[in-house]
């Protein structure tokens, strides 16, 4: 799988008014992408990706999700997210070798 690095969009204006009327409080994720932004990128993991193959998923969105299972206390499917990142780094390692 090749990996087509793309920055993460930022939130468009509309979605932001609608979750903070949805959540006027706000909640975990809101505030976690409020303060600390985006904090995976695809460059974070370009290396674990050959340079030719089929178009990837974003990694960004699988490390994203374990975080948030994670604090959802999800460890079954944290569990099954690791594996395949694992899996992800293996592969890339045997193509290497």
């Amino acid at each position: 799988m090749v990996l087509h690095p793309q920055s993460i969009k930022a939130i468009p204006l509309l979605t932001k008014e609608i979750a903070r009327q949805a959540f006027p409080k706000g909640n975990l994720y809101m505030t976690l992408r409020d303060e600390l932004g985006s904090f995976y990128n695809d460059s974070d993991f370009a290396e674990l990706y050959s340079t030719e193959g089929q178009p990837a998923l974003h990694p960004w969105r699988l490390a994203l999700v374990c975080v948030k299972n994670y604090y959802q206390k999800n460890t079954w499917l944290i569990l099954v997210m690791w594996m395949a990142l694992c899996w992800l780094a293996a592969s890339k390692n045997m193509i290497l070798n």
